[in-house]
């Protein structure tokens, strides 16, 4: 049971770092992310917006936001989630 509420709850860590081209968060491999995983950065439980993943690392991986203008909307501390249900489907694709 324990495994199945894990694969249905998001994965979540923080921003670390604002770089001026990609962010610094607090997941990687041991937290269950892949390459083809994609990040969502929440404030609030609000959708900020998502990134794509450039370096993935052991506990800390470098992503790419998709919106434009993200380096106004986000900030160090905001939430990143990833849900592995969605990520493991997308490896089909």
């Amino acid at each position: 049971i324990a495994e199945k509420v894990k694969k249905i709850l998001p994965i979540e860590g923080k921003i670390l770092k604002i770089k001026e081209t990609e962010v610094l968060i607090s997941l990687g491999k041991q937290s269950g992310l892949s390459q083809k995983s994609i990040v969502r950065f929440e404030r609030k439980g609000k959708l900020l917006m998502e990134a794509d993943m450039i370096e993935l690392g052991n506990e800390i991986s470098l992503v790419k936001p998709k919106n434009r203008g993200w380096e106004r909307e986000l900030a160090t501390g905001d939430f990143v989630t990833v849900h592995l249900t969605e990520d493991k489907g997308s490896k089909n694709n």
